[in-house]
């Protein structure tokens, strides 16, 4: 983080993370826990807040996760998880407000 100082020049400085919620779509039922939740977001970024109850009537479809994510690295579209049953059950990383992003490499900013 850049703190603000007088005269504060933007272009000397360049912006390495982004604070962006994600929706996690997917999660099978038994998964739905908040210590699982988080450990799905870990992948894509650090967690800065669980938005655990605020969509209670979107509850069972997607849950909400604001994390710190690095803008050279490309996005996490989403995970595979390995059910009880031995079977891999994809699971789904939907940015929120992210309108354009790197088809090529995955990332959101990029050098042309």
């Amino acid at each position: 983080m850049v703190h603000w100082t007088l005269n504060l020049v933007f272009q000397s400085f360049e912006i390495a993370h982004a604070n962006l919620w994600i929706q996690i779509h997917g999660i099978p039922g038994e998964y739905f826990s908040e210590s699982n939740v988080r450990r799905m977001a870990r992948v894509a970024g650090e967690i800065v807040v669980l938005d655990w109850y605020s969509n209670s009537a979107q509850a069972l479809h997607y849950v909400r996760v604001k994390l710190r994510i690095p803008l050279a690295a490309p996005l996490v579209s989403g995970i595979f998880i390995r059910t009880l049953e031995n079977t891999l059950i994809w699971v789904s990383f939907r940015y929120e407000n992210i309108f354009r992003d790197c088809y090529h490499c995955g990332t959101i900013l990029r050098e042309l």
